[in-house]
């Protein structure tokens, strides 16, 4: 019995060791990065600093996760798939409850600034501006410009946040995208895409 005990004792912290070298590792590589620039070997530092703002996007996927709550509304939140490419983030997740099913995706640029994605909100804005035009309408939703398109299949509530983000709820009723909207924390997630937390 003392074995087992000590090898739980062991395993569990072989497990904490583990969670910390994350930490150990990106502290590592800003140090090299500044190693190098201090040398003049802007390759290496270069290279070195791809490899930190790698580490730094899982740590913002991780944390934009956290505003997809589990459960939501009485839904409850299915796996979420997450990519990356040419600087523009995309996380996408279906809610379900029972038979009903919204899908949320956001998108927005992991620069922090709007960058390719200024463009597509200002378009979304155009768009908000031209309300009422066949199945389209707009409306304030916590603050931020939403418009809502009911000539698809499935109604598509847009929201535009700042920085050029923008969340999307598809469902099978424009209601049901409009009180699920309502729910999700979006002034929050707005905040921490600025960097206001």
């Amino acid at each position: 019995m003392k074995k087992t005990i000590s090898c739980v004792i062991l395993l569990l912290g072989l497990i904490t060791v583990q969670a910390g070298i994350a930490d150990e590792e990106i502290d590592k590589i800003a140090a090299k990065v500044s190693e190098y620039t201090a040398a003049g070997n802007y390759p290496k530092a270069l290279e070195e600093l791809a490899w930190y703002k790698k580490e730094l996007e899982k740590r913002n996927f991780k944390k934009i996760l956290e505003f997809f709550q589990e459960d939501l509304a009485g839904f409850k939140r299915q796996s979420p798939k997450t990519q990356s490419a040419v600087g523009i983030i995309t996380i996408e997740t279906s809610y379900k409850k029972n038979s009903e099913k919204i899908k949320a995706t956001l998108t927005g640029s992991s620069g922090g600034t709007a960058g390719a994605m200024g463009g597509l909100a200002a378009f979304g804005h155009l768009a908000a501006m031209q309300s009422g035009a066949s199945g389209h309408d707009s409306f304030r939703l916590n603050g931020f410009t939403a418009t809502l398109n009911q000539q698809r299949r499935r109604p598509e509530l847009s929201v535009i946040l700042d920085n050029g983000w923008i969340i999307k709820f598809v469902a099978a009723e424009a209601s049901a995208a409009r009180s699920f909207a309502n729910e999700f924390p979006i002034v929050e997630l707005n905040d921490y895409l600025k960097g206001n937390f």
